[in-house]
């Protein structure tokens, strides 16, 4: 009797601890699925990203030009508004020759706008009056222009106190005639001062 009563008292310890046992297993396995989920969502969470507003699409973004605003000045051509100086009688190229055997003095180039009685240029020197000069040049001393008379002063020389003065008279637009002198040398020559006509690119004499 006292032998059965141990029995069943056995057995009931047995199932309690199987019971124990099954209760602990799925206290663990409900743990460790817990914990995985959270692993699984923290994961996610780091990898997700806010979507770019401003994606990168490899377009030019005209709203956000990196050059800048253009500048309404750089679209347009020069402006209609600018004074366009004309250019004077006198401007270009001229050749003075002695006007008995046309030889070359010298050549000259002036710059005059339109209606001033006052011009600048340069001088590059011939051999129709010396051989010494041929080749010189320099700026021209005056250039004065009052209705049909001409006058061009310059010096060739080395003499600081020496000037060449051609007094001239308008024949045509392109072509004045009058007299050369020198302050220090008492010789006049006859001469003339016409446009200088370029072929091909090529001056002519």
């Amino acid at each position: 009797m006292h032998t059965s009563k141990q029995n069943k008292a056995s057995r009931s310890v047995m199932a309690l601890r199987r019971i124990l046992t099954i209760a602990v297993l799925l206290s663990l396995s409900v743990g460790f699925s817990v914990g995985c989920e959270r692993q699984t969502y923290t994961l996610s969470d780091g990898d997700t990203k806010e979507p770019d507003d401003d994606p990168d699409t490899g377009e030019p973004d005209h709203d956000h030009d990196v050059n800048g605003p253009i500048d309404e000045d750089e679209t347009h051509g020069p402006d209609d508004d600018m004074e366009q100086i004309e250019v004077g009688l006198l401007n270009g190229s001229w050749r003075a020759a002695v006007s008995e055997d046309d030889r070359p003095i010298g050549y000259f180039d002036i710059f005059h706008d339109k209606g001033a009685t006052t011009a600048q240029g340069t001088f590059l020197m011939a051999s129709g009056l010396s051989d010494m000069l041929d080749g010189t040049s320099g700026d021209l001393a005056k250039v004065e222009l009052n209705g049909d008379e001409l006058v061009v002063s310059f010096n060739p020389t080395t003499d600081e106190d020496e000037l060449y003065t051609m007094e001239l008279t308008k024949a045509s637009a392109d072509l004045f005639t009058g007299s050369l002198s020198a302050a220090r040398n008492p010789e006049t020559f006859e001469v003339t001062l016409g446009r200088r006509v370029f072929d091909d690119d090529e001056s002519a004499e």
